[in-house]
């Protein structure tokens, strides 16, 4: 157990100290991503195909989606250090310009515990999903 740490709790221990901000905060988001580094970034799909299950069988809606992944600037929270992606993601039938869902939020990554977030703020209708992150990633950073 750490020094700084309340004892009892090995999970996820306590710091003694819950006000004091880290002091050796690297600026550069992109350096300290974790594993959201090759999230980062503007994707557009146009090929997209929902797949909605109805009594007299499937109906199949193309649809576009854009989605953008910005850097933030780290974000303390006492002695917590948080780097992440700033998301926005759009979604409109092919050819048309009304919204079918949009959504924004954060994906955050705190290095000292390993802890990857997810904080949606959803207009529209959200179907849950999974996802893997696997680290490092496999493609080439730069």
């Amino acid at each position: 157990m750490d020094a700084g740490q309340v004892p009892g709790n090995t999970v996820n221990p306590e710091p003694r100290d819950i006000y004091t901000e880290p002091s050796n905060v690297d600026v550069v988001t992109l350096r300290n991503l974790g594993p959201l580094t090759c999230m980062a970034g503007v994707f557009e799909g146009t090929r997209a195909l929902d797949i909605n299950p109805k009594a007299n069988g499937a109906e199949r809606e193309p649809f576009v989606e854009r989605i953008e992944l910005q850097p933030i600037d780290p974000q303390t929270n006492g002695p917590q250090l948080f780097y992440g992606l700033r998301y926005h993601t759009h979604i409109v039938k092919p050819g048309e310009v009304e919204t079918l869902h949009d959504q924004v939020g954060y994906w955050l990554w705190e290095p000292a515990s390993g802890a990857l977030m997810y904080e949606p703020e959803v207009f529209g209708r959200s179907d849950g999903g999974t996802f893997e992150v696997t680290w490092p990633p496999s493609v080439s950073q730069r």
